[in-house]
């Protein structure tokens, strides 16, 4: 725990430098980190080992998405260990953040301190897949907004690749629309945020009952404990005050920002529901650009600049800590390490 606060520390004294070279390097050591961890670290972890050997002894497996699948038979085809299909899966993680963070940040840096402090990080620890496809999504959002030629091609391939690593990141085409509604609705942001907390604490959570949504993946109990929790609750509560200030503040409304307010409305709705935060992930992402931007995006003076850039990276700092540890994540071990120093 101590070298994950530290190593944040020291990201964040890199974060106001715009070098490709300080965050490559970032990148690098949290892919050896990723890549080369024991199979005990996240709960989720030993069941894809188990996934990998049944490819390796060529067995079926069952409910996986085709992109997988095919990942860990291109590994097994090269003779490589489950560490190399950990390395393989981190480098789809990490490459599409990457060029993200460059080409849309101002402070890519930063964006990655947020990365790392929002727990999106640790995530990818535990639930690869889903991570693979939220990484995938944030690509398919900035490739949508932007002039790209053929963008629409693009998208449809990036999404597409999404979702045969994950079903969940179908919840892109929702959030399209959600944009749209917000963009065009924003004068009434507080009674849309309202009403969708009550929603979500009153008839959300029996509506998606009929969903079945707890059932599209195993999960242990353990790693989405805290989607129910009052940390979850009460966080979520916090969020929504952020959206009124950033509101308030901000000059320049990107997609960012109506992707972001989507992303709290959706938290609202599935507040209490099992599994929430899994969907949430995929338009929560989108708050490590615009809460990057905002440091220059906004209507405040050279001092209310500073404090609130201090004021998010304390909110930043405070939600890692309460959730560090979640999908077991902790104690960290290496095994590339155990191999050379046990």
């Amino acid at each position: 725990m101590i070298f994950f606060i530290l190593f944040a520390a020291i990201i964040l004294l890199f974060s106001q430098h715009r070098s490709i070279l300080f965050l490559f390097l970032f990148f690098v050591i949290l892919f050896l980190l990723a890549g080369y961890r024991d199979v005990t670290v996240g709960t989720d972890t030993f069941r894809y080992l188990e996934h990998y050997q049944r490819i390796q002894n060529e067995l079926n497996v069952w409910r996986l998405e085709y992109l997988w699948i095919k990942v860990m038979e291109l590994v097994s085809f090269f003779n490589g260990t489950f560490a190399n299909l950990l390395l393989v899966t981190h480098l789809i993680i990490l490459i599409p953040l990457f060029f993200v963070f460059v080409k849309a940040s101002r402070y890519p840096i930063l964006s990655l301190f947020f990365y790392v402090t929002f727990y999106y990080y640790f995530y990818s620890l535990n639930i690869m897949r889903q991570s693979v496809a939220v990484s995938l999504i944030l690509l398919a959002f900035y490739v949508f907004y932007s002039n790209f030629k053929l963008k629409w091609l693009y998208t449809v391939l990036i999404v597409t690749g999404a979702v045969l690593f994950h079903n969940s990141a179908l919840i892109f085409i929702l959030a399209i629309f959600m944009k749209y509604f917000l963009e065009k609705y924003e004068g009434y942001l507080i009674t849309i945020l309202v009403g969708s907390i009550l929603l979500g604490l009153v008839f959300f959570n029996s509506f998606l009952n009929y969903l079945s949504l707890d059932k599209y993946e195993y999960v242990s109990n353990e790693s989405e404990a805290f989607s129910i929790s009052v940390v979850s609750i009460l966080s979520s509560l916090v969020i929504n005050v952020i959206v009124i200030l950033i509101r308030n503040i901000i000059v320049k409304k990107t997609y960012w920002y109506y992707l972001f307010i989507a992303s709290v409305v959706l938290s609202n709705l599935l507040i209490i529901t099992p599994y929430g935060n899994r969907l949430v992930m995929f338009l929560g992402i989108t708050k490590l650009i615009l809460f990057a931007n905002l440091i220059d995006n906004n209507n405040l003076i050279k001092k209310q600049r500073s404090l609130w850039m201090v004021s998010m990276v304390a909110y930043s700092l405070f939600y890692f800590i309460l959730v560090l540890g979640n999908g077991g994540v902790l104690p960290y071990s290496s095994s590339f390490l155990n191999l050379y120093f046990s």
